[in-house]
């Protein structure tokens, strides 16, 4: 179904005392961890870089070499995490009484690279909803389905 959703308009109303008006977000410790984790990561692959380059210069340059190297895979870690913050920090789904708003920024997904969303959605134009529903169980190896158990 390809269908192509207007941007929300400026007249939209959309304050906070709106009757009905739910919205959704990510919630604020995972925000915020995220944030944190991508300073301490951060943090950690400049020093251990300024490490290597030290080392690098020294009678040690094999260990400046796998240092450098720990830490450009740490770099990518870090790249990883600031993704996740980017998706997580400007998600926004609002519920009013005839439509949604939906604020999907960009890079919200660590899989692929999807381009940002502000759409509102009447819905008149919702044709079903539909969920997935997975149950974890207590060994990280064992993941079943709802709907296959």
């Amino acid at each position: 179904m390809d269908k192509h959703l207007p941007a929300p308009t400026p007249t939209a109303s959309t304050t906070e005392h709106e009757p009905g008006r739910i919205v959704f977000r990510t919630p604020a410790w995972a925000r915020y961890f995220s944030l944190f984790g991508v300073l301490a990561l951060g943090a950690v692959t400049a020093l251990m870089l300024g490490f290597a380059i030290l080392l690098l210069f020294q009678r040690w340059w094999w260990v400046g070499a796998f240092t450098a190297a720990i830490a450009i895979f740490m770099a990518g870690l870090t790249g990883y995490v600031l993704r996740d913050l980017r998706g997580k920090w400007g998600l926004c789904v609002t519920l009013l009484f005839d439509r949604m708003i939906l604020d999907l920024p960009a890079g919200r997904s660590l899989i692929h690279r999807p381009v940002a969303q502000h759409l509102t959605i009447p819905y008149s134009d919702v044709d079903a909803v539909e969920t997935r529903l997975e149950a974890i169980l207590p060994s990280p190896w064992k993941a079943c389905n709802a709907l296959m158990c």
